[in-house]
């Protein structure tokens, strides 16, 4: 008689249902809401849970920018980003109007990353990790804000679509 195989739990599944350090709820940092509110979104706390006084237009990308101009601001977003957040370096130069550009300003206004944000407690001890994950964050919803411009070019997934859902 064959002997039954045990069932290996996939490594994704065999930590689901156990609680860990972190809650699963959603890591969402006064920076992320200011960023929303100052480029993407006035009036929303999160992209995901719309706030009642939010605008339905979005900051960026502007209708008249090109696929070209998009890519060059997003490019230029994730180098400010990266390299103060992650790297805590000084702010790279980026071309003069771009996203990027624009969001070195607002960084040194809110002191990021050298600030501590306002964190559930159970995130107080992994700072670097917080702001890993607003950056990821950050660059989820400008990637959304991407998918919702009024491009009609199907490689570009954009065009209003909920897809990929954000």
């Amino acid at each position: 008689m064959a002997s039954k195989k045990a069932k290996k739990k996939s490594p994704r599944r065999a930590g689901a249902g156990k609680k860990g350090k972190h809650s699963r709820r959603k890591l969402r940092t006064q920076f992320m809401v200011d960023f929303v509110n100052g480029f993407l979104r006035e009036g929303s706390e999160d992209l995901l849970l719309p706030g009642p006084n939010e605008t339905k237009e979005w900051l960026w990308p502007k209708p008249t920018q090109t696929m070209q101009q998009i890519m060059d601001d997003y490019q230029s977003a994730v180098k400010v980003l990266m390299t103060v957040g992650y790297s805590l370096g000084a702010a790279p130069s980026v071309p003069a109007g771009s996203l990027g550009a624009d969001i070195v300003p607002f960084l040194n206004s809110h002191h990021w990353p050298s600030a501590a944000p306002t964190v559930p407690p159970e995130w107080e001890d992994d700072q670097p990790m917080v702001h890993l994950v607003e950056i990821a964050v950050i660059l989820d919803w400008l990637l959304a804000a991407v998918n919702a411009h009024p491009l009609t070019s199907p490689a570009a997934g954009g065009g209003g679509s909920h897809w990929p859902p954000h």
